[in-house]
């Protein structure tokens, strides 16, 4: 458990540095608890259980499915590489347990949406945003289920 508050912390202080580096480099730092609403109610409405014979309706029950979905699937590299590591690498081989947008015009779209970066962003900043997707959506994803309190 150690090694993943670690883990997260370490997300956390990476987005918390990114933004603080978006602040010298013109990018607006987008408010915190907005940005992890869209990102949350990102993550829960793209579960999808019903490739595993199962319809959960509860953000609790979705929740508990992806994290015993990840830990069956990909749960042996926790050990390996931390549990938000193995988390990313499990969401760039795009599971079905989850239905993540993955191309750089789509993500570009939800962090313009979101307020992570201007409508007229640099090529620079619309790179560091692509290259860090799967991250941020693994940093994301620990504090959701830490929040409602499931073990992953």
């Amino acid at each position: 458990m150690k090694s993943n508050n670690a883990l997260i912390f370490g997300g956390v202080a990476l987005l918390g540095y990114y933004l603080l580096k978006s602040k010298n480099s013109g990018i607006s730092a987008p408010n915190t608890k907005r940005l992890n609403e869209n990102v949350f109610n990102y993550i829960i409405s793209n579960i999808d259980s019903s490739g595993y014979g199962f319809d959960y309706s509860s953000n609790f029950d979705k929740l508990q499915f992806l994290a015993d979905t990840f830990n069956d699937e990909y749960g042996y590299m926790k050990n390996r590489v931390g549990t938000q590591k193995a988390l990313e690498e499990w969401y760039s081989g795009l599971p079905s347990a989850i239905s993540l947008d993955y191309t750089n015009n789509d993500i570009l779209r939800l962090a313009k949406n979101w307020g992570s970066i201007p409508e007229n962003a640099k090529a620079s900043q619309e790179n560091k945003i692509t290259k860090n997707w799967f991250n941020f959506l693994a940093a994301k994803t620990l504090v959701l289920m830490r929040k409602n309190k499931i073990k992953i």
